[in-house]
Order: structure tokens, then C-alpha cells, then sequence
């Protein structure tokens, strides 16, 4: 079951009995929003405790009437490094913080409420734990990765696993070290200890082929920490994911309305959709990041095999633009060629996507010698170049014989006048030069059909 709904559940079911302790949580007289604490009192210093203060004593900062602060741990230290814990710290409301700039809070009363919640069972922050929990996890996750490296691996073919007792033992352990991790982040959110405890999580799914698990966890880890040290890592990962599923699509193609309930390699709905969701991710989390310019094209070519034309071209026309140096300039402009031709509907709409078209044709034939030194290859370009003048001069003789038919002489051999120019090895150039030598006695603008009004007009102004 989805974690996020197995969270909602349980505030739905602790809610009324955290409405029934908050009458005895709360002392007589204080708000509804927060409780303030009469005093606080600090708690005693292990040796442990004694040599974390001296390596973040430098970086802590005091903030008056509150105590020392360290940037990320939360709460507030004594200068002697003890923890400063307020009496009814255990019932105590978390307050209310007004948004900045229009944004929500991060913590809304529901939230608020099951964080209570929790600490009245015991089930709040603790790092003591949490660093307990995370270094067992540690050792599970290094035996396992010990018997990886021994050959015992899973098998990745087909999304299957070749069951035998070694990758048992194997599964077994990044199962029980994935728990370890994801318990371990959430005692002690918000800190170093959760990014490491996110991340090993994510590689224990990742190793087991639980592709979405293991994509959840990487995409949270980069959503709560956007400087992650994990970054180049988890977003090589991604890339992974995605390139299995474009490949898993490939073959065994499924559809939209066909869910996934039984293979965890795979996402819920369609794998492409899947890989496309997590390419973008990949460049948003990382733009200057090795694999870029990778996602990018990747997520063009997913959309010109299924023949979204424009979104293939928006992203060959940004992998064109943002990444000049991408090794996949001579891709973006040839397939992006092709899908933005594609796009044009036909000479009653819009040239710019022709005009486009031409520069990109241009540019391939001047710009990529070496990648067209294959004649077939460059033949199609001019060919391809050659349908978008054909299109460009078909449109010109549309809106030409528009006019022409209409009465607007002069404005239809203007038009002619660009086809002899712009397109004169065009089938369209020598009907252009005989329907202006046809023009040659025709008014330039047709007879006006209401000129008895327009007469009456001129005849009450005179007058």
C-alpha cells in the first residue's frame, strides 16, 4: 500500500483520540495555537554528545532568549552543547507559522496534529535511535553489497529474479536494511543523518529491481535536499530506471488502461510515461549535470516514436538551444527536422514552423559534414529540405490564387512575384509568371459593390 496513504489513514483514525488528549495537553490558559513552555530545562551530556558539540560549536549560532542553534539539527543547545527541552515538550502544540510570499506552511494543523500524536506515543524525534537504527542498517546493507560482489547478484532479466538461496539471503538483507533506513529518516527528518538514511534506502530498492520504490526514494531525497551530496549518484540512478523502462515498454508493450499490480520492476501505469516523468527529472534536479543533455533527447525521441510531434520538437529546439556543446547537436537537429515538419498542418496555417524548418535543413548541411558524409544520409536531408520549399512555395500560390480570385490583383502578384524569387526551381515559379502576364490588363482591386453608398457619403460631406 502507498506509504503517503497508509499516513493519511493513521491521522484519520488518531484524531479523535488526540482531540481527547489535547483538554489535558495544553496548560489551563494557553492559546489553541501554541503552547508555550513556563521552563525549560536541559539534558545531560554524553561523551558522544560532548565531542558532536566541539566539531559544531564553530557553526552554531545564538539566538537570543532561545539558546545556541546548529544548522541542521533542530531545537536549541546550551554553549555547554546540552540540549535545552521545554517541560511539556511532549504534549506541546506545534505552532502555527503564517506563509511567506503567498506559500503554504510546512507545517499545516494536520500535520501538526499527528507530529503531537506521534510524541504522545513515543514516536517522535529521537537522533540517539535513529543513529542506532541507521548504523544496523549499515551493516545489513554491507553484507548484502558483500555477497553482490561475490557473484551471488540478482537477476535482472525480464524484471524476474533467479531464485536460489544466496539471492534470497541477498533480498532478505537490503529488505530488512531498506526498513532500518526508512525508519531511521523518519525519527530524525531534516538532518545529514535522513539524507544518508534516504539515500541508502533508495540503493537498497534499487539493487532488489524495485524500480518505483527505488525512484520514490531518489526523487525524495532530491526534493528535501536540492544540494545533496548524493546528487550525481541518485540522478545517474534515475537514468538507469528510466532507460529499463523505455526498454521494458519496448518489449512487452502495455497500455495506459492496463495497470501493473504484480511486477515491482515496473511503474503502475505505462513504463514510457514512466521513463519520460523521470528524464525530466533527471535534468530538472541536475541541468549542468553529465546526463542532461541525455534525459533531453531521450524524452524527444520517447515522444516522436509516439508521435507527439510537438512536444519532440520543444524538446530538440531546447537541447538545440541550452546545450550548444551537447554531443547530441547533430540528433537534435536532425530529428528535430522531422518533428517540426511533421507539425505543419497543411498552407491554410502558420510558415513560421516551415521557416524553422529551412534553417534547421540549412544548418545540418553546413554545420555536420562528417555526420552527413554518408550519401544516403545527406540525400535525405536535401530531400527533406527540398519538401519543406515545395511547402513554402505551395503556400505562396494558395493565398496567391486567394486574392487573384477575390479581385485583389496587386496583392496576388505580389505573391506570384515571391514565388519567382524565392522559389524559382519550384513547380509553382512558371504558373506564376504566366498569371502575371494573365493579370496584366486587371484592376488592381475589385469594383466596390456598395458604391451608390459610398457616393452618398461623399455627396453629404461635399454638401
Amino acid at each position: 500500500m502507498n506509504r503517503r496513504l497508509v499516513k493519511l489513514w493513521s491521522l484519520i483514525l488518531m484524531t479523535p483520540l488526540l482531540a481527547a488528549c489535547s483538554t489535558f495537553g495544553t496548560p489551563a490558559g494557553s492559546s489553541d495555537i501554541a503552547a508555550t513552555p513556563v521552563a525549560q530545562q536541559t539534558l545531560p551530556l554524553t561523551d558522544r554528545q560532548r565531542r558532536w558539540w566541539a566539531e559544531h560549536r564553530s557553526v552554531a549560532r545564538q539566538v537570543p532568549g532561545q539558546g545556541w542553534q546548529v544548522p541542521g539539527y533542530p531545537g536549541f543547545y546550551t554553549d555547554q552543547g546540552a540540549r535545552i527541552v521545554p517541560p511539556d515538550a511532549v504534549i506541546a502544540k506545534v505552532a502555527y507559522v503564517e506563509p511567506e510570499d503567498g506559500k503554504e506552511s510546512n507545517t499545516s494543523a494536520a500535520e501538526g496534529l499527528l507530529n503531537r500524536g506521534k510524541n504522545l506515543v513515543g514516536a517522535g524525534p529521537d537522533e540517539t535511535l535513529a543513529r542506532r537504527t541507521l548504523a544496523e542498517g549499515q551493516s545489513l546493507y554491507a553484507l548484502a553489497g558483500k555477497s553482490l560482489a561475490e557473484g551471488h547478484a540478482i537477476d535482472r532479466q525480464r524484471g524476474s529474479i533467479k531464485v536460489n538461496e544466496k539471492t534470497l539471503l541477498v533480498a532478505k538483507q537490503y529488505e530488512q536494511a531498506s526498513e532500518k533506513f526508512l525508519f531511521a529518516a523518519k525519527r530524525w527528518p531534516d538532518s545529514p543523518l535522513a539524507e544518508d538514511a534516504m539515500f541508502l534506502a533508495g540503493e537498497c530498492f534499487f539493487f532488489t529491481d524495485q524500480y518505483p520504490d527505488a525512484r520514490e526514494q531518489y526523487e525524495g531525497l532530491l526534493a528535501t535536499y536540492t544540494n545533496s551530496r548524493y546528487l550525481d549518484t541518485a540522478v545517474q540512478r534515475m537514468f538507469a530506471i528510466a532507460q529499463y523502462w523505455e526498454k521494458v515498454q519496448a518489449e512487452d508493450p502495455r497500455s495506459f488502461y492496463s495497470p501493473n499490480f504484480t511486477n515491482s520492476t515496473r511503474p503502475r501505469l505505462n513504463a514510457t510515461d514512466g521513463a519520460i516523468d523521470v528524464y525530466r527529472k533527471v535534468y530538472l534536479n541536475h541541468p549542468t549535470g553529465p546526463l542532461a543533455d541525455d534525459a533531453i533527447l531521450a524524452i524527444g525521441n520517447a515522444h516522436l516514436r509516439a508521435k507527439r510531434w510537438e512536444k519532440a520538437d520543444y524538446h530538440y529546439t531546447l537541447l538545440r538551444n541550452e546545450y550548444p556543446t551537447s554531443s547530441h547537436q547533430f540528433e537534435a537537429h536532425l530529428l528535430g527536422l522531422q518533428a517540426k515538419f511533421k507539425m505543419y498542418q497543411g498552407p491554410l496555417y502558420e510558415q513560421e514552423g516551415l521557416a524553422e524548418c529551412k534553417k534547421i535543413a540549412d544548418r545540418l548541411l553546413t554545420q555536420f559534414p562528417r555526420e552527413l558524409s554518408n550519401r544516403s544520409e545527406r540525400a535525405r536531408v536535401e530531400k527533406l529540405r527540398t519538401e519543406v520549399q515545395a511547402q513554402r512555395a505551395l503556400r505562396e500560390w494558395e493565398v496567391a490564387q486567394y486574392y487573384q480570385k477575390n479581385g485583389h490583383n496587386r496583392a496576388a502578384k505580389l505573391y506570384y512575384g515571391n514565388i519567382i524569387e524565392e522559389f524559382p526551381q519550384s513547380q509553382f515559379a512558371q504558373k506564376a509568371r504566366e498569371q502575371i502576364v494573365a493579370l496584366g490588363g486587371q484592376p488592381d482591386i475589385p469594383p466596390s459593390r456598395f458604391a451608390w453608398l459610398t457616393d452618398l457619403f461623399d455627396d453629404r460631406t461635399r454638401r
